[in-house]
């Protein structure tokens, strides 16, 4: 009889324990306003380039996202502190494509295995716990990711020009970043190759700039 009043006192003892933890929410960050500007469009944009033989490519941005400060509810842990869960990464990002859908991936069988037709530009900040934050985009294949802070970092294979005019613009700081055509991008016998070597990054304008292999020529932004 004992044992067992105890044994219910005991339980109600940890109930009142686990009960009197009171847990405040937590506050997730949004990504800092000053890198959003890396980020030069908004859903519903269309991104026209055009080459010198009177060709162009759009794309229309079809997704755009920017994290906000997000409240997140902790809980008891049952050991008398609080459980929260972890916090998204802030980030921000769009997805863009065209209705060229001539740049295709084909298999072993001579089937379409995939049509490349896109345009990418992300920024976030994989961890709260420092101030890394990274630059990815890409132009079909042509992908590349890179620092931006606290810092700009360029990748060693990357390049930084300090002016650079096309199209009757000129753009500064920008960023360069090519493959090696050589090699092999994809895992089938028939079509192993690149449709873009080169591409040109700048802040305040996105990407300004690819070398487009199926056409053998470079295209820029139509501003």
């Amino acid at each position: 009889m004992i044992s067992r009043f105890i044994k219910v006192l005991a339980l109600i003892v940890l109930f009142g324990f686990y009960c009197a933890c009171k847990c405040d929410p937590i506050l997730c960050p949004a990504l800092e306003p000053r890198y959003s500007a890396w980020l030069p469009h908004k859903a519903g944009d269309v991104i026209t380039y055009s080459n010198g033989n009177g060709q162009e490519i759009q794309f229309t941005v079809s997704r755009y996202g920017v994290s906000e400060v997000k409240e997140l509810h902790c809980g008891p842990d049952g050991f008398g502190g609080c459980h929260c869960p972890e916090c998204p990464e802030p980030s921000s990002g769009l997805h863009a494509e065209t209705s060229d859908t001539s740049r295709k991936i084909v298999d072993a069988l001579g089937q379409t295995a995939k049509i490349v037709r896109y345009l990418n530009i992300e920024i976030r900040k994989p961890n709260e716990k420092n101030d890394s934050v990274f630059l990815s985009y890409s132009v079909f294949d042509n992908n590349n990711s890179m620092p931006v802070g606290p810092s700009v970092i360029i990748n060693n294979k990357d390049s930084l020009l300090p002016s650079f005019t096309i199209g009757n613009h000129t753009y500064l700081n920008v960023i360069t970043h090519e493959v090696d055509t050589l090699a092999k991008p994809y895992g089938n016998p028939i079509y192993n190759v690149y449709f873009v070597w080169k591409s040109y990054y700048n802040k305040e304008f996105g990407i300004i700039a690819f070398y487009d292999l199926k056409t053998r020529s470079l295209f820029y932004r139509k501003l």
